[in-house]
């Protein structure tokens, strides 16, 4: 399913916040020239009972786990990148471990990748975007 097919259901979106998660997401549906109806602000444990609950539909990392009465599927077209950022002072006490830090912090995202069926499944079908995916880590 597109992400323009599903604009006009009832969307829960994550809270304004320092993330800026909520303007990523406005930004995105800005690309279908459509917004969406948020009557529900909420993260979590709330958000997966508002999905469940059949209120309202919502977007999620590729690396989230289905919980049970929650479906999760990925969007036609692939309009969703997230970037992950590690970052720390260059003279600070991690400086002189940068290398091993990134390394095993993309190691682990990998791990969490390949844990999720979902996302398993959709870098089974689209290697190519997944290796892509996998060089901006």
């Amino acid at each position: 399913m597109s992400l323009a097919q599903l604009m006009d259901e009832d969307w829960a979106v994550p809270r304004p916040d320092g993330d800026r998660t909520r303007e990523y997401w406005s930004s995105v549906c800005a690309q279908v020239d459509h917004r969406p109806f948020t009557p529900y602000d909420a993260e979590g444990r709330q958000l997966i009972e508002i999905v469940r609950a059949g209120l309202a539909v919502s977007l999620c990392q590729a690396t989230f786990i289905e919980a049970p009465g929650v479906a999760v599927r990925p969007l036609a077209g692939h309009p969703l990148w997230y970037r992950h950022v590690l970052a720390w002072r260059r003279d600070g006490p991690l400086a002189a471990h940068g290398a091993e830090i990134h390394r095993r912090v993309a190691d682990g995202y990998l791990d969490t990748c390949a844990a999720s069926p979902v996302y398993a499944r959709w870098r089974e079908r689209h290697p190519h975007l997944a290796r892509v995916a996998e060089a901006r880590t």
